[in-house]
């Protein structure tokens, strides 16, 4: 027999879903769910409270009787098919709502616990101490499935990074072709020997990459990006020359395709004036506006095979192919413009819109104000009724 406890018990002391976590708190193994007023029939109710249950199994769902079960036997015909109809939405509720999306959440947990391959784990987690081996453990768990892929990508030799950019006989040539004498690629591999650095690739991912991303993607942007460390902050080079995500479009190897098909003079070109690229891409990449889906984007190789890609493909083969020449890139978070990293300069430095003049530039960074709005929950923000924009020009 398992023994367990009612959200009844808490009635008038707690909510149904604030009782749910308090029982997972005490490590309760499963509960009846006891509804206690008309709203809490609604399958939205089931759906709200479901995730907030953790570990707790629900046996059952009860409704409060004194509301309509007495109505069951009324005389009067509406009433009783009132009552009934009530009754079905419980029983609803307790069927398809709560009792289902519970055993689902609760399925879904066991198979995501499953999915963890401890051994594998404790193998690379050897590599870090402290904070870095938290971080790292709290990575490999959201990856679920996909774990030997990030497991891969935190056991790289990084002397494979190095040697990637080394001559035949081991000395150092950065991607203008000067070379290093002192520094040997067995240096440079010991000195970027901390795994660290892989947990900072890691994290400019979202949780969702986690599950999919192929280490081969990770090492494509860390063999091509490595080459620039030391030019530009450590924060810009992880995030915008280093991650391979840009937008919401498929993670793949691409970085040293573009390197590699693109001429060395347009390289040479583009790391002179970045400003040159949209134009040079509208030539590579065909846009027709009228055949495609706006939002599904092509590939950075599909683009280069294909020589067809919607805008907002094209400027994600951008980003990339900036940051395979070892310039920081992205789209920007409040329009979605493409931007370019400037080291500072007259004007102050920092991310420039590609298609902004010098002009603009300067009165750009001038004049940039950004407004973000952030809604608390207490109140649902809308046009007009709580904030307007106005622009006002001479005398206003």
């Amino acid at each position: 027999m398992i023994a367990g406890i009612s959200t009844a018990s808490l009635f008038m002391r707690l909510e149904t879903k604030d009782a749910l976590p308090l029982f997972d708190e005490w490590n309760v193994p499963q509960t009846e769910v006891f509804l206690t007023s008309f709203c809490e029939y609604e399958p939205r109710f089931a759906k709200a409270v479901a995730p907030k249950k953790g570990n707790v199994a629900v046996h059952s769902v009860h409704t409060l009787t004194t509301q309509f079960e007495p109505q069951l036997y009324s005389a009067h015909p509406r009433v009783r098919q009132d009552a009934f109809r009530i009754l079905d939405k419980a029983l609803k509720q307790e069927e398809s709502g709560a009792a289902r999306l519970a055993r689902a959440a609760q399925y879904r947990q066991k198979k995501a616990a499953g999915l963890y391959d401890k051994g594998e784990a404790e193998r690379v987690l050897g590599r870090f101490f402290g904070d870095d081996r938290v971080l790292a453990e709290d990575i490999l768990r959201k990856a679920h499935g996909n774990i030997g892929e990030i497991v891969r990508f935190l056991e790289w030799d990084a002397l494979e990074v190095a040697l990637a950019f080394g001559c035949p006989d081991g000395v150092w040539q950065d991607p203008e072709g000067n070379t290093d004498g002192e520094g040997k690629a067995q240096d440079r591999a010991e000195a970027a020997g901390r795994d660290r650095w892989k947990l900072e690739v890691l994290k400019t991912l979202r949780e969702k990459d986690y599950w999919d991303i192929k280490a081969d993607v990770l090492k494509d942007c860390c063999r091509v990006g490595a080459a620039y460390a030391g030019t530009v902050p450590e924060e810009i080079l992880f995030r915008y020359v280093l991650c391979p995500r840009v937008s919401d479009e498929l993670l793949v190897c691409c970085r040293e395709f573009l390197c590699n098909c693109i001429d060395e003079e347009i390289k040479k070109k583009i790391r002179q004036n970045p400003q040159c690229l949209p134009e040079l891409a509208q030539k590579w990449i065909v846009s027709m506006p009228d055949q495609e889906y706006e939002n599904l984007i092509t590939t950075p190789v599909g683009c280069v095979r294909g020589g067809v890609g919607s805008s907002l493909s094209r400027e994600v083969f951008c980003v990339n192919l900036y940051r395979s020449l070892g310039i920081p890139a992205r789209l920007s978070p409040f329009d979605g413009r493409l931007e370019y990293y400037r080291k500072e300069d007259c004007h102050g430095g920092g991310f420039h819109p590609v298609e902004a003049s010098e002009e603009e530039w300067g009165e750009e960074t001038r004049g940039l104000c950004v407004l973000t709005l952030v809604e608390d929950g207490s109140v649902k923000l809308g046009d007009w009724e709580h904030y307007s924009l106005e622009r006002f020009e001479g005398d206003g």
